[in-house]
């Protein structure tokens, strides 16, 4: 005869989070905030009863919860040896509540439950009783209150619970929480397309203040002993205040990447661990009916997680080790079986998800060679042709230091739609759906060309280096249009893309650090698994200037232009530049006194800088103030000076410069005998080159001499020297004698602004018959 003593009865309820330290499971935790006043009932799952007697552990009942949550049962002894849909039916129990043997004839036994939305087939019953997980494999003593979660309803009356663990749940929760992390670090380095107006604005006063924090730092920096007199025109003497705002930005960003770092390496260690594994390990049983289902699952839970450090490791390791769903489904190496092609269809935009960060790594890891490899890998699965793998050679001349043209060429590799890849979605995807498959495909063919430009900015030599950084902006443009116009998407969800990126632009971040010593042997681990970790995410960007007007409105992968040029390096071409520009010493102390960070803020005053058109009383406005801010101080430091070197010859020295800059001269030289030379130059101060410009009539009536450039002094500085001057074929025959030449000089800080900004070119009389030869002239004066 068998005695048995029962629990209290209770209801089943969802584990709301976990703690999850380490990668050990045996070190995991169940959280269930107990101020939680109605804890969630376990809704269209199934909950499994295993029981534990002595040292056998088998399945005591199989539970189904409608979306009621009340409940029905069948007896595990029969669940436990029968095939799913065989099984006898439920018989429902008709409430929410529960009851279970703590004792059975003078023995204790003890219960572990697993919760899932897969109605488990027999193998993995048997795999639990035999193995089961750590997390999962948790047994509990029913008639320990410690086992319960009490919530009391009045003051006689308590409602018992007990919280059971769905895998999938908790695994969404860690997800969701890491997705959050990412947004806050969004949320607060970069402005993207779906922010509201408010935070918009937020970043961009931010990005701002910070601009004009880092341009005032430098030339604090630069000035120890204050001879430009700017310490009075800070608020409270305390030009320091400049620095604290900078760390206190560095500071905030640094906890926000921490949080997503932790965040993103509890979420790879719960989908890493045996509880994991043998969740992924039911659905392979089911694989025909269920395993679509896991693929979405599998894909929801791996979105962004290249942005950290553990998450780029977790992928390098899928990549060097691939797993079931990888080998069959993401990297496939031969064709699928009809199964698991029909399987794929119905998982279709899910593949593409897991595919873009796979084919990311891979493309790190083996550079382009591999890329042939990649794209038939999707081919494999799909059974159609949506990309194809182009290679053209790009040609790119530059001028060196010594003044000699140098051209060289660079073999661009580009993955690009194949003509009809829409059609050939539509056929893929189960009932041609493939509205989000749409969007995969460009966040695809967005990220895998980027990749590739990367890597050729990684295997470029000096002279084809900035050949290579060119290249990788268009290709994370070009293709994009392209892209989105074969497939017609009529919007795009930008700020997974951008997240998706940030670990990506970090590779680029690294490799400028140490350009030619880059090696997997100096990096992170996570390098060692096939992807680059730097681990700085997006704040490693610093300041992404938005707000200075410079390529306002034009953006690279969601990030502001002029920012991701400074990323790409060496924006500042000029150094020791800060005081030498700083002749006007009134204005950078008016700039001071007027900026957030002086005295005289917010300012009411009408007056304004001399290279910037904007009044003082403007500078607080909370929309544009910070912008206008950084923006006068930009033009205040792209001060250039002028000083004649001849009858038409004129030496530049520059200030500020940027990797676009270019440099417009318009010279006017009048001779006797009515001979007059009015060329029209430019020069490209990225390239060291000068060329004419105007229209063609112009340029035949005023030929020039352009061998006459020189863009370095006997230092190395920077400079530029040019005289207005003809060929020596062209040179008027008849004897003439100089009487004016003047200039008119433009700096074009990049291709949409110009230093001064908004005012008129600078002007200056180079040569004067009844003067001779000019002294000195600045762009401020």
């Amino acid at each position: 005869m068998i005695t048995t003593h029962i629990s209290r009865p209770f209801e089943f309820v969802e584990v709301l989070d976990a703690a999850v330290p380490t990668a050990n499971e045996a070190e995991w935790g169940p959280y269930m905030p107990p101020s939680d006043p109605a804890p969630r009932r376990i809704t269209q799952r199934s909950i499994y009863v295993f029981w534990r007697r002595g040292n056998k552990t088998e399945l005591y009942a199989e539970l189904a919860a409608d979306a009621g949550g009340y409940l029905s049962v069948r007896g595990g002894d029969v669940a436990r040896i029968t095939e799913r849909n065989q099984r006898p039916p439920f018989s429902r129990l008709g409430g929410h509540q529960y009851t279970l043997p703590h004792t059975v004839n003078g023995k204790r036994v003890h219960y572990a439950f697993y919760v899932s939305s897969l109605l488990l087939p027999i193998e993995a019953i048997l795999a639990f009783e035999t193995n089961p997980p750590p997390f999962l494999g948790h047994f509990i003593d029913v008639n320990d209150d410690a086992s319960f979660v009490p919530v009391r309803l009045s003051k006689d009356l308590v409602r018992w619970t007990l919280p059971v663990i769905d895998m999938g749940s908790l695994a969404t929760r860690l997800q969701n929480r890491y997705e959050t992390a990412c947004n806050n670090l969004l949320g607060y380095t970069t402005e993207f397309k779906e922010q509201n107006a408010e935070q918009t604005q937020r970043v961009r006063e931010r990005h701002g203040t910070l601009l004009l924090a880092q341009l005032l730092r430098n030339v604090i920096d630069q000035d120890p002993e204050n001879k430009l007199g700017l310490k009075n025109e800070f608020k409270n003497d305390d030009p320091q205040a400049v620095h604290r705002f900078i760390d206190d930005y560095e500071k905030t960003a640094k906890q926000l990447i921490d949080t997503r770092d932790r965040a993103g390496q509890e979420l790879c260690h719960f989908i890493s661990g045996p509880s994991m594994q043998f969740v992924d390990e039911s659905y392979q049983l089911c694989e025909k009916e269920e395993y679509h289902k896991w693929l979405e699952f599998r894909a929801a839970t791996l979105s962004r997680l290249s942005e950290c450090p553990a998450g780029q490791a977790y992928i390098g390791g899928l990549i060097d080790a691939p797993d079931f769903t990888y080998s069959n489904y993401v990297l496939r190496t031969s064709a699928p079986s009809d199964a698991i092609f029909a399987t794929g269809r119905k998982a279709h935009a899910a593949i593409l998800s897991m595919w873009k960060d796979a084919a990311a790594a891979v493309l790190i890891k083996n550079s382009p060679a591999s890329v042939d490899k990649i794209v038939k890998s999707l081919h494999l699965i799909s059974k159609e042709d949506l990309f194809e793998v182009t290679r053209k050679t790009a040609e790119y001349t530059y001028r060196k230091k010594n003044g000699r043209p140098r051209t060289v060429t660079h073999t661009v590799t580009e993955i690009v739609p194949k003509i009809g890849a829409g059609d050939a979605l539509k056929r893929w995807a189960e009932h041609g759906d493939a509205t989000w498959g749409m969007e995969r495909l460009s966040a695809v063919i967005e990220i895998a060309n980027l990749c590739l430009a990367l890597q050729g900015v990684k295997d470029a030599d000096d002279e084809k280096l900035k050949l290579s950084i060119w290249n990788m902006v268009g290709a994370s443009l070009d293709t994009i249009n392209v892209f989105a116009t074969l497939l017609k998407l009529l919007s795009e969800k930008r700020l997974k893309t951008v997240g998706a990126l940030s670990a990506i632009i970090d590779i680029y971040c690294a490799y400028e650090e140490a350009k030619h010593a880059y090696s997997r042997g100096d990096q992170s681990a996570a390098a060692g698994q096939g992807v680059v970790a730097v681990g700085s995410g997006l704040g490693a960007l610093g300041c992404l200037c938005v707000v200075s007007g410079l390529g306002a409105g034009t953006t690279v992968i969601g990030i502001p232009l002029a920012a991701f040029l400074e990323v790409l390096g060496g924006v500042l071409i000029g150094a020791g530049w800060v005081i030498s520009t700083l002749t006007a010493d009134s204005d950078i102390e008016l700039l001071v006194n007027n900026c957030r960070f002086g005295k005289n803020f917010p300012s009411k005053s009408s007056d304004k800088l001399n290279c910037y058109p904007i009044p003082f009383s403007d500078w607080a406005d909370p929309k544009n103030g910070a912008s206008h801010q950084a923006t006068a101080l930009t033009a205040l430091l792209a001060q250039f000076k002028v000083k004649a070197t001849g009858y038409t010859g004129i030496r530049i020295t520059f200030g500020l410069l940027l990797d676009e800059s270019t440099f417009d001269m318009n010279f006017t030289s009048i001779y006797n005998l009515s001979i007059r030379h009015a060329p029209q130059l430019r020069a490209d101060l990225k390239d060291y080159s000068v060329k004419q410009v105007g229209s063609p009539r112009s340029i035949e009536e005023n030929p020039q001499d352009l061998s006459f450039a020189k863009f370095h002094d006997d230092a190395g500085r920077l400079i530029l020297d040019v005289e207005a001057t003809w060929p020596k074929a062209k040179r008027p025959s008849q004897a003439f004698q100089h009487q004016h030449c003047s200039v008119d000089l433009l700096l074009r800080l990049d291709k949409s602004s110009t230093v001064p900004f908004g005012q008129k070119p600078l002007s200056y009389i180079v040569h004067r018959l009844e003067r001779g030869i000019s002294g000195e002239a600045s762009s401020s004066d």
